[in-house]
């Protein structure tokens, strides 16, 4: 556990100290918050490399990458809206939304894709399911415990890091989904996959369609329930079969 806690203070520590010299030396904020979150990432990719906190195999890419990969982004793509509409489920009170603010700055240039699209998900794969799972299911299983308390833990670690209330709930069943990915294929590719699309589609929406942030998913149905159900059954359509092709995948390993 004392290993855990030193991944995880680190990372802190890094997007503590980067945000923080960026808020000293950049006046604009959406600036400031996109160089903050491309320099952080890349520095916990560098240390976590270096240190081999995160141990790197080719391993993976010699079993069906590209089948993988393809499911993945089918698996990310289908969970979305009925993640969503989980999400909308929630009390408002229970969702505050800290960091709004800081979300649509970052997201209104091109260049917050590089840190939210790009290097998130490899700086936040590499620390949370290359280190923190990976030493976690270790210590879970030392204790006879089963090696899915790893993964749940890892996964309550990634949504409590966001800070922010209104994504800790999506932050942490994504996480149960990219921790179960990493534990049955080896890798923290698929991973990396579901958490790239992720976040990519929440940026282009952003990007696109600004005022999406502050609606509810039926709003984009035209609050016809109706509708809503159809596209989340069509999108469960999607996320069903990719998890049992994966399942299978895995398991063939």
């Amino acid at each position: 556990m004392k290993q855990i806690l030193i991944y995880f203070l680190a990372y802190v520590f890094i997007q503590f100290a980067v945000g923080a010299a960026a808020m000293c030396c950049i006046d604009d904020t959406a600036i400031q918050l996109t160089v903050a979150g491309t320099v952080s990432n890349i520095l916990a990719i560098i240390l976590f490399t270096l240190a081999r906190w995160c141990p790197f195999s080719t391993d993976f890419l010699h079993r069906k990458p590209w089948t993988v990969g393809y499911w993945c982004v089918m698996l990310a793509a289908g969970m979305l809206i009925p993640l969503q509409c989980l999400e909308d489920m929630i009390p408002e009170a229970w969702r505050v939304d800290l960091a709004a603010d800081a979300f649509k700055s970052i997201m209104s240039s091109g260049w917050g894709y590089v840190a939210i699209g790009i290097l998130a998900p490899i700086g936040e794969e590499v620390v949370f399911r290359g280190a923190i799972q990976r030493r976690a299911v270790m210590f879970f299983r030392s204790r006879n415990m089963p090696s899915w308390s790893g993964v749940v833990f890892t996964a309550f670690l990634f949504a409590a890091v966001h800070g922010n209330p209104a994504q800790m709930p999506h932050a942490f069943i994504v996480g149960l989904l990219m921790g179960w990915l990493c534990h049955r294929s080896g890798s923290i590719v698929p991973g990396i996959i579901v958490h790239w699309v992720n976040n990519s589609i929440a940026f282009a929406l952003q990007m696109f369609y600004p005022q999406s942030y502050d609606m509810e998913i039926i709003e984009f149905f035209g609050d016809s329930p109706l509708r809503l159900g159809m596209a989340a059954l069509l999108s469960l359509l999607l996320f069903f079969p990719a998890l049992l092709q994966l399942h299978r995948t895995f398991r063939e390993k």
